[in-house]
């Protein structure tokens, strides 16, 4: 298409596809670089001061007369990465009001050691590391969250296997009563797998496999 050059009214051929993006203004590199390098007076965002820029700075997007000016515009809601400031919420342990960033939405408590006292109420699936109750120790044993079990861990587990023989026998299990697996598979807590015995006969099997070579 025919256009004439921005600069000297000059008629050049442009193409019609540069022309939608806002380009082939100029019919030659002098006119382009005139062009760039034309001062106009423009009013400052910041302080209303007017200024000179140039053609160039204005296509790059310049608004600020200076940069003290252009930090001044950028803070806060002119910003452009803003994602709304901070929010206030409530502490959840000493119902203080306390600010916080976006990122951190989901923030309960205002320092850490709130954070360690409201953690310290929570117990079993009130907890933000709860995976359901059950887990497999590295003993290999699948052990169950129980914390009324006479035979609770420290961390409010029992073992699954001593579970499921108690369950059959319709009792707890003594600390001297051991649910064998047969196959020697541990986390097989099938009640067909499971066989009751003394802890002394329980250490005296295993004694004798591990004679024999085989795996316990």
């Amino acid at each position: 298409m025919i256009k004439a050059c921005e600069i000297c009214d000059k008629e050049f051929y442009a193409r019609p596809s540069l022309v939608k993006k806002g380009l082939n203004k100029y019919c030659s590199r002098g006119c382009s670089n005139k062009g760039l390098t034309t001062s106009i007076q423009k009013k400052c965002i910041t302080c209303e001061k007017s200024f000179k820029i140039r053609l160039s700075e204005l296509k790059r997007g310049k608004k600020a007369c200076s940069f003290k000016c252009h930090l001044k515009y950028n803070m806060g809601k002119n910003h452009p990465m803003w994602k709304g400031g901070k929010l206030k919420k409530k502490c959840l342990t000493c119902n203080r009001v306390f600010l916080v960033w976006q990122y951190r939405k989901n923030a309960k408590c205002c320092s850490r050691k709130c954070v360690d006292k409201y953690a310290s109420t929570k117990r079993g699936k009130e907890t933000g590391n709860w995976r359901g109750g059950k887990l497999i120790n590295n003993n290999g044993y699948v052990l169950i969250r129980n914390s009324d079990h006479p035979m609770v861990n420290r961390h409010g587990y029992v073992q699954e296997h001593r579970l499921v023989m108690e369950k059959k026998l319709g009792r707890y299990l003594t600390k001297k009563e051991v649910a064998h697996h047969i196959n020697g598979i541990k986390n097989d807590n099938r009640i067909e797998n499971l066989q009751l015995m003394d802890s002394t006969t329980h250490k005296s099997y295993h004694a004798k496999e591990r004679g024999l070579g085989t795996h316990a």
